[in-house]
């Protein structure tokens, strides 16, 4: 069965999409699920898996990638990327990212599409993008990112107390710094997902 999994913080530096990228490979190399990672980030540059980490390359980007399993063919073969650890992602955008503006309707039918082929989803979304309510709302669980540093931890705590009292599935995360390195999953930061992700499994 496959599930998904929402980051989200109301605040940049969190240590979000540190932690949904660290979560995804975790979930690939040492729980053996296949996994895809899905940043809906305005900014392509944000949203992309590091050039350097892609073992598996596509021959369309991101834009491209999207419109042909919306609307032309839905298989996902030859149109995602895939890093050394086993993620899948959408191929690099030029600029912005081609799934930061789609509408709720083509989200919904690409996830539907894409959980035929996946066991794990975590999607990276903050919260100013217009998706994130409905993303919210799909997910199995949903992991609210609040920072370390007082100003940060503060608005993280608000939002989790807000989101609890109106559905199950909610955990907070703190990451032990702002920018955790989210290829080190045998690390400190990678030891606090790692927790994570067993709580959220149940290990």
């Amino acid at each position: 069965d496959w599930s998904s999994d929402v980051c989200s913080s109301d605040l940049g530096g969190c240590g979000c999409s540190s932690a949904a990228l660290a979560l995804s490979r975790i979930y690939s190399s040492l729980f053996e699920y296949k996994t895809l990672y899905m940043s809906l980030d305005f900014l392509a540059s944000k949203a992309a898996l590091d050039a350097e980490s892609v073992s598996l390359s596509s021959s369309v980007d991101g834009r491209e990638a999207v419109y042909s399993m919306l609307f032309e063919n839905p298989s996902t073969a030859g149109k995602l990327v895939r890093d050394t650890f086993g993620v899948f992602s959408f191929p690099r955008d030029s600029f912005r990212n081609s799934l930061h503006f789609l509408a709720e309707e083509q989200l919904h039918r690409l996830i539907g599409i894409l959980e035929e082929n996946f066991d794990r989803i975590v999607l990276d979304i903050p919260l100013s993008c217009q998706l994130s309510l409905y993303a919210m709302d799909i997910c199995d669980t949903l992991i609210v990112c609040r920072g370390w540093q007082e100003d940060r931890f503060k608005a993280g705590d608000e939002l989790f107390n807000y989101l609890r009292t109106s559905r199950e599935g909610v955990i907070v995360f703190t990451a032990p710094f702002a920018d955790g390195d989210p290829a080190d999953i045998y690390g400190r930061f990678g030891a606090e997902v790692r927790s994570l992700a067993e709580s959220i499994e149940g290990r």
